[in-house]
């Protein structure tokens, strides 16, 4: 591994977040080109602020795009005889959370890792 440093969680952020707006919108055929294209990545930057940012990036754009549409139909829907319906967000938005988590605790290995680093 090499070492950890912003630059590479702001690579792994952008290639995350361009990851999952790919699978959004060519679904599941996309899912793993997006997987292989973050894998490719991850060998080529060897980082563990890469992946912690390519999580992030992958969560966090999941989760936004998920609660801004739910936020927009439950406004369509205060206007009277309106219906806007998120049917089954609930799922998408617990693994979008977790894996926001996951790349969060990798982000903070990632930093216990360059602070070690630092001090030896």
């Amino acid at each position: 591994m090499r070492s950890e440093g912003w630059p590479s969680w702001l690579i792994g952020l952008v290639f995350g977040a361009a990851a999952s707006i790919m699978v959004l919108l060519g679904g599941g055929p996309f899912w793993f080109v997006s997987v292989a294209f973050l894998a490719l990545a991850f060998v080529a930057a060897r980082s563990l602020a890469f992946l912690s940012g390519a999580f992030v990036g992958l969560g966090g754009t999941w989760l936004a795009l998920v609660v801004r549409a739910q936020l927009a139909c439950d406004v369509f829907n205060a206007v009277p005889n309106q219906g806007c319906r998120g049917h089954g967000v609930e799922p998408f938005i617990t693994l979008s959370a977790g894996i926001l988590v996951v790349g969060v605790l990798l982000g903070m290995g990632a930093w216990r890792r360059r602070a070690g680093q630092a001090g030896s």
